[in-house]
């Protein structure tokens, strides 16, 4: 069975009470990002990072890039909390350039590692239908 981490970093305690929730559901451990080490993340198959985005930054993917080395052969699923209207095609493009501008410098321009990550800024209005977006997304991934 995989054995998941939930890591979060959040401004004003929206992405936390979304990470609780995956947490809950997916019957995963949670950390912050400001506790996340190496160690801890060699005990888990399958890692979930989450954060906002603010001003074009997501400091879930800055901690994607950071460790990447440590978490390349997992399964990881990015979640971002935000404002921004998804039906806005000028949104995605924006969000998507910037997570490229983190993810692709350690990732590459490998086009299948890039296709399992871009897709990932919906927004989220309520507890279920974020939890059943991303309980789709795992069973895509895992």
């Amino acid at each position: 069975m995989d054995k998941i981490l939930v890591v979060y970093n959040s401004k004003y305690g929206h992405t936390e009470k979304y990470a609780q929730w995956l947490a809950e559901e997916l019957n995963a451990d949670i950390c912050t990002g400001k506790k996340l080490n190496r160690n801890l993340l060699s005990d888990y198959s399958t890692i979930l990072f989450g954060s906002s985005l603010y001003a074009g930054k997501n400091e879930a993917a800055l901690l994607i890039a950071e460790h990447f080395e440590q978490i390349k052969d997992k399964k990881v699923v990015l979640f971002t909390c935000g404002l921004a209207d998804v039906s806005n095609e000028t949104n995605i493009i924006g969000i998507n350039k910037a997570l490229d501008k983190v993810l692709t410098p350690v990732s590459g321009k490998n086009e299948k590692s890039k296709a399992e990550w871009q897709g990932i800024a919906k927004a989220a209005k309520s507890r279920k239908y974020f939890v059943n977006k991303i309980n789709k997304s795992q069973k895509r991934i895992i």
